[in-house]
């Protein structure tokens, strides 16, 4: 049964519209989903955690923080390591990902287990049994993926997702400042996710 990684970041729950469309793709995947919510509290990479990320602190030296941090993100990446699919419904903030997406990202990507450097200097990366990343966002304005200059968003999630060995990464979007406006747009996504999953 494919195992698939639900990450969602809106702290608008039933009011997301990011989330409306995570629902959608999810709907259309078979396989067990592990959910990990991002909007609530996220640790910062600490001092002593990169440390122990190098073999420098022992874990049973950790205290307050330093291991909380380690802990998630032992749970972060062990999550990630057994996905093949991973959905991240996260909406574009301020230009790009909400501080809490990066965050996430900072525990994931970890040295030695979810990416590596080969002998010839080259980043090599150790999640590749994810065959597929779906993206779905959402935004007041600026589109995500349709080169605007300010669009931080599309190129720095997929680059992030490729670095640790994904497959493949599709972005779907939908884009408007109100209910009203976003509704038509949400539709269109939900069809061109149709046409991607079927």
């Amino acid at each position: 049964m494919p195992n698939i990684l639900y990450v969602h970041a809106s702290p608008r729950a039933e009011r997301s519209h990011s989330q409306v469309l995570a629902d959608h793709v999810l709907s259309k995947l078979p396989g067990k989903v592990t959910s990990r919510d991002v909007s609530k509290s996220v640790p910062f990479v600490t001092d002593n955690q990169i440390s122990h990320m190098y073999g420098f602190a022992p874990y049973g030296t950790l205290k307050g923080a330093d291991k909380d941090a380690v802990d998630y993100q032992d749970a972060v990446v062990a999550e990630i390591l057994a996905a093949d699919t991973v959905v991240l419904s996260a909406p574009m903030w301020n230009l790009g990902m909400p501080a809490s997406v990066k965050a996430w990202f900072d525990q994931v990507i970890r040295v030695g287990q979810t990416w590596k450097m080969s002998d010839e200097g080259k980043y090599v990366g150790l999640a590749s049994q994810i065959t597929r990343v779906v993206i779905v966002g959402t935004s007041g304005g600026i589109p995500a993926g349709a080169g605007h200059p300010w669009d931080f968003y599309t190129g720095h999630l997929t680059a992030l997702f490729q670095f640790i060995g994904a497959k493949e990464v599709k972005i779907f979007w939908a884009t408007g400042n109100n209910a009203e406006v976003i509704a038509p747009h949400i539709e269109v996504a939900k069809k061109q996710i149709d046409e991607y999953l079927k």
